[in-house]
């Protein structure tokens, strides 16, 4: 073979390369292209928090027995209920109170509290909200024998606020079922405002 041939024949092979790695980097390449992008807004999980978050109806967790009935595990398999505003008071001792305002909120006004605190408040402008509106005082009358050893040593009182970002006092059922939350969360989120107020972060700068 001359070396005219020579250079012609390697020439050919530099312009169409038939070695396995071109062709099996050539394939990798394509196969990356056709890979989606996760969106983790669609997942079933992330779309359920979603919902839970907005108080919507929303598919959570149950603990249930494995076939051996040795062990359980976690399936989110439970359905759980969209919030709903609760009803009005009807006390009659709130009625007759000079303290309590229940009757000064009509259905419009609770209506708008509601649907603003879960459709319109992230988690912490809920918190806020709900410490902006009630009180954590000290008890005014001691029911035990020796004050120092009661075990209620503070109280919640309840406020909404009306159109005219006027606070007004009410009951602690006519605050729980406008906004639709629980005693224990109300407790939580209030007594752990009032230990941050009294013990103010003081990390040295």
């Amino acid at each position: 073979m001359t070396s005219s041939t020579n250079s012609n024949y390697f020439n050919a092979i530099k312009t169409h390369p038939t070695s396995s790695s071109e062709v099996f980097h050539d394939d990798m390449r394509c196969h990356e292209n056709r890979c989606r992008k996760s969106t983790s807004e669609e997942w079933c999980r992330n779309q359920n928090k979603i919902k839970r978050f907005r108080g919507e109806a929303y598919i959570g967790f149950q603990t249930v027995n494995s076939s051996e009935g040795i062990s359980k595990k976690l399936l989110q398999s439970q359905t759980r209920k969209a919030r709903t505003m609760g009803k009005t008071c009807t006390s009659k001792k709130c009625e007759r109170s000079l303290v309590f305002k229940c009757r000064q909120v009509d259905e419009g006004v609770r209506v708008k509290l509601f649907e603003n605190f879960w459709k319109s408040m992230d988690l912490g402008h809920r918190i806020n909200y709900v410490c902006s509106l009630v009180d954590y005082i000290d008890t005014k009358t001691k029911t035990t024998c020796n004050p120092n050893y009661s075990r209620r040593l503070k109280t919640l009182c309840y406020h909404l606020n009306l159109e005219k970002n006027t606070r007004i006092r009410v009951c602690k059922k006519m605050f729980l079922s406008t906004l639709s939350i629980g005693e224990f969360q109300v407790r939580q989120w209030v007594k752990r405002n009032f230990r941050e107020i009294l013990t103010p972060n003081t990390t040295k700068m």
